[in-house]
């Protein structure tokens, strides 16, 4: 009977650890090309890691109808796009209908304006993130990775 247990506990562990290595990466994450309505000449490069935002992303692309709003926590430092002095973190990024003011903001290129904004959105320029949901935001496109 024990042997039996180990072995169900062992073939258990085994599936569970081979599922997620033989998992290909494109369905965990994906880099979002994101354009900007007010800002037409600017775009960014998001990494997301939400199957299912990156399932909405390319149903956006290729329908342009459903969610298309960018929301997520952003911090500071450059992430895959080295344009801008924050990035949003990539398990954070959901698309979204609409979104409450308080996140809604341009791209920030600066550091002071990203300290604005993190002052505004939390109410600490030193707050460690914030939330970002640009109202003009849509995917234009998805690249598996």
């Amino acid at each position: 009977m024990r042997t039996l247990i180990l072995a169900l506990v062992a073939g258990v562990a085994a599936s569970a650890c081979s599922s997620s290595i033989d998992e290909p990466a494109s369905a965990r994450t994906a880099m979002l090309t994101v354009v900007f309505d007010g800002h037409p000449s600017d775009t960014m490069v998001v990494l997301a890691t939400d199957p299912a935002t990156i399932a909405a992303a390319e149903a956006y692309v290729r329908t342009g109808t459903g969610p298309r709003l960018v929301t997520g926590q952003i911090v500071r430092g450059a992430g895959v796009d080295p344009r801008y002095p924050f990035h949003f973190v990539p398990e954070s990024v959901r698309l979204a209908d609409f979104a409450m003011e308080i996140c809604d903001g341009a791209p920030m290129r600066t550091s002071k304006d990203l300290d604005d904004f993190f002052g505004w959105a939390t109410g600490s320029p030193n707050s460690p993130t914030a939330p970002w949901c640009p109202w003009g935001s849509s995917p234009v496109g998805v690249v598996k990775q």
